[in-house]
């Protein structure tokens, strides 16, 4: 076992004027060569200038640009495959702050002249605007974040182990049943293409086969999906015997309308078994009530945006800063905090 005991979290005190951690943090950054006091000169004197320029209190200008210029989100290039991708990955609010003020000083040292207060003073004033190439840097990762929204599934087969041509033939596969049935003009067409949709759902919702609750999870979809198939299947039946032994869909209509079936009791007995059967694969209200037990095992985010897709709630593409918390906390993860709006 070893002695060396645990790194203790180190805060930034504050300063001697302000009484503040973030213009300490700040002093720490425009710091070079171990000329702190000439450091705390340039801020002071920018805080002035800022003061003179706005008319308000220059430490809730700082603040402002501060909180305009952090990023929700961050990019970090992951080699995977043999190529490196830029995944998306979750920052915390100390590590944000620390990009937005490492992303404000190098604007301002960007910034034309060879005056540093004047150029950090019209950045943070730029900045609490709304404008300035630190906001711009931040819109920046932004876009590419969700640029490479895609590739973030592969930090998650990373920390998980997974065999990732496995799971990107199911991906692969659930992709195609979707994209078939799309074009789905027939019974047949319509009844598989969701069902090869549904079982690499399966698949994926316990892939994680180690983990109890995953394979509880499997099981309960496994069921309720098969359940709801040959719900569906059934009426499909129905229909296809009122129609006169017709799959095409237009076929059907017509078919209907020459046997004068389409106000017999079997087409409402058809519609709904058919009804019954896709609203429990799409889980609708009142046909959720196995959504939260599949919800729950495949451990992911308690809080899902509306932005994403039913592939993601489903497990397709776990989000990669929720799976080492996951694998660690035996709880499951913690609350998500966003996500790509």
């Amino acid at each position: 076992m070893s002695r060396r005991g645990t790194a203790e979290e180190k805060t930034a005190k504050s300063d001697p004027i302000y009484r503040n951690r973030l213009v300490n943090m700040l002093v720490n950054r425009i710091l070079k060569h171990g000329k702190k006091s000439l450091a705390y000169q340039i801020l002071y004197r920018a805080m002035k200038k800022i003061q003179q320029k706005t008319e308000t209190n220059p430490l809730s200008v700082l603040h402002q640009a501060i909180r305009g210029v952090t990023p929700d989100i961050a990019v970090k290039a992951r080699r995977v495959g043999g190529s490196t991708h830029q995944v998306p990955i979750e920052i915390g609010s100390t590590q944000g702050k620390a990009l937005a003020i490492r992303w404000l000083l190098g604007a301002s040292r960007k910034r034309p002249g060879r005056n540093m207060v004047f150029k950090l003073s019209s950045e943070l004033v730029d900045a609490a605007k709304g404008s300035g190439d630190a906001i711009r840097k931040k819109e920046e990762t932004h876009r590419m974040a969700e640029a490479n929204r895609a590739f973030a599934h592969f930090q998650y087969i990373e920390c998980t182990e997974m065999a990732i041509t496995e799971f990107l033939l199911f991906v692969l596969t659930a992709t195609l049943g979707g994209m078939f049935l799309c074009g789905a003009n027939d019974l047949i067409t319509i009844f598989v293409a969701p069902e090869c949709f549904s079982l690499c759902s399966y698949l994926l919702s316990g892939y994680t086969k180690k983990d109890v609750r995953s394979n509880e999870a499997t099981t309960k979809y496994l069921l309720m999906g098969g359940a709801s198939s040959s719900i569906l299947v059934h009426g499909f039946s129905w229909l296809y015997g009122s129609s006169g032994g017709e799959i095409e869909l237009q076929e059907i209509v017509n078919g209907l309308i020459n046997t004068q079936m389409y106000n017999s009791p079997g087409i409402s007995i058809a519609l709904i078994f058919i009804t019954v059967g896709i609203g429990f694969k799409l889980s609708p209200a009142p046909s959720h009530q196995w959504t939260p037990d599949v919800y729950e095992g495949v451990r992911f985010v308690r809080k899902i945006p509306t932005s994403l897709s039913i592939s993601e709630m489903l497990g397709f593409f776990k989000t990669p800063w929720t799976c080492r918390r996951e694998m660690l906390s035996p709880l499951g993860p913690r609350h998500n905090f966003y996500l790509f709006k």
